[in-house]
């Protein structure tokens, strides 16, 4: 490629960048946030602060921020967090007893939860469909 095709293409791209950066400096939005950070960069020249350092500031306050409105958030307002509030239904939640009945050897359990060795070791034998389709009783 000569040098001259060289040199229009780099012209013409100059002057679409150009265009551009013209259009940019006109946005408002753009103006506001360029006296943002000249703001900024004169409050971090005052306290002799990086920018990486209020990055870290920030970040940090961000996170225990979260952590402390968690944790406080019911002890303050009285009124449960999220987190907490499902905690705490979880842990007052009562699954229903269900009966199983063995039709190989007539055995039957009582469960709760699927932690019962006995159900486990049925399951781990004639499969979860089969010992449930042995579910004999649901209470509450």
């Amino acid at each position: 490629m000569s040098k001259l095709v060289t040199f229009k293409a780099a012209e013409r791209a100059l002057a679409i960048y150009y265009r551009e950066l013209q259009e940019m400096k006109d946005d408002p939005e753009l103006k506001r946030e360029l006296e943002f950070d000249a703001a900024l960069n004169e409050l971090l020249e005052r306290f002799k602060v990086s920018r990486e350092t209020l990055l870290d500031i920030l970040k940090m306050d961000s996170q225990n921020e979260k952590k402390v409105a968690n944790a406080k958030l019911s002890s303050l307002s009285g009124v449960p967090s999220k987190a907490s509030t499902k905690a705490i239904a979880r842990s007052h939640q009562k699954f229903p007893l269900r009966t199983y009945l063995n039709p190989h050897n007539g055995v039957q359990i009582k469960i709760r939860l699927g932690t019962d060795s006995k159900y486990k070791e049925w399951v781990k034998e004639y499969g979860k469909e089969t010992v449930e389709s042995w579910k004999i009783a649901t209470e509450d």
